[in-house]
């Protein structure tokens, strides 16, 4: 994984285990001066005058905006009516930059002080397990969040979720950036429904090593194929295992089974309500709870279905 450099970031807001902020400050890594001006030209405004959609600063990686915030989010494994909230926290934190630190000093619990690190701001005096390389991750960073939040049941953890708290500015914006996230938007342009041909199935290939867990079932990418878990089915649940290992069968008794999802067919396989099958070459993944459906045995050339 790429090398990470010292990030010199104050955000204004100190937080307990994860920062909030109304601001992002950059310092000079040599003299530890504030910068005001980044240097260079202005910004040249995009096709519709409207100005970049994407920026970067020095030590804080490309800014990303809230669909691509979302998209992290719902790949880690939260459900669509989570995200809007997952969304607005991590505006609310780090303002989408993935190199965005909070400097806390010393507490109770932390008395060497402590570092709210990445998108959601994952301390690494509460959350040792997230190490450098993954907060500073988007990608791990995420799935972290839906470690500590219980894949975005709760975010009572993070500073900036308060009564009054900055995260409430951003839940509007988040609300009408969910339609552009797949599979969570409000219809289908297809017309067809979610499920085997429909828009909310995802691709196992596209997770890579690190996966995913579809309720409790734990599914990845490797060596040119997929694989599929059934956490349940070995008396374990699904969850993240390390930021180098991602997702897998967590707790329980040793032993493990995995299926090669290419030998599911188009038939496929419930695991649960998580449908599992292949199509045009792809292994494809549904939650049908999610969309209020069950997963069944449809018969005759269709197979297991979201019904």
């Amino acid at each position: 994984m790429k090398n990470l450099r010292k990030l010199w970031v104050v955000v204004a807001i100190a937080a307990h285990g994860c920062a909030a902020t109304d601001s992002l400050e950059v310092f000079d890594g040599d003299t530890g001066a504030p910068i005001d001006d980044q240097g260079g030209d202005e910004p040249k405004p995009g096709k519709n005058g409207e100005g970049p959609t994407k920026q970067s600063q020095q030590g804080l990686g490309e800014q990303l905006g809230l669909v691509q915030i979302m998209k992290l989010a719902r790949d880690a494994g939260l459900p669509c009516e989570n995200l809007v909230m997952a969304g607005a926290v991590a505006m609310a934190e780090s303002g989408g930059w993935p190199g965005a630190t909070n400097v806390n000093g010393s507490s109770g619990d932390c008395p060497s002080g402590s570092i709210d690190r990445g998108i959601w701001q994952i301390n690494d005096c509460y959350w040792p397990q997230f190490d450098d390389t993954c907060a500073f991750e988007p990608a791990c960073n995420a799935m972290a969040m839906a470690t500590i939040s219980g894949d975005g049941s709760s975010f009572s953890l993070w500073s900036s979720v308060t009564p009054d708290g900055t995260y409430a500015s951003y839940l509007e914006p988040a609300q009408a950036a969910l339609a552009s996230v797949p599979g969570c938007g409000d219809s289908d342009p297809s017309g067809d429904p979610p499920g085997p041909g429909g828009s909310s199935e995802a691709e196992c290939d596209e997770l890579g090593y690190a996966g995913t867990c579809v309720d409790e079932v734990a599914l990845w990418s490797d060596d040119g194929g997929c694989w599929v878990r059934d956490c349940v089915s070995e008396g374990k649940t699904c969850g993240l295992i390390s930021a180098s290992e991602g997702y897998g069968c967590v707790e329980g008794p040793d032993g493990s089974t995995k299926e090669a999802c290419a030998d599911l067919g188009y038939e496929g396989a419930c695991y649960g309500d998580v449908l599992v099958w292949v199509e045009d070459g792809s292994c494809r993944y549904v939650d049908c709870a999610a969309t209020g459906r069950d997963c069944i045995f449809a018969g005759g050339s269709i197979g297991y279905d979201c019904q």
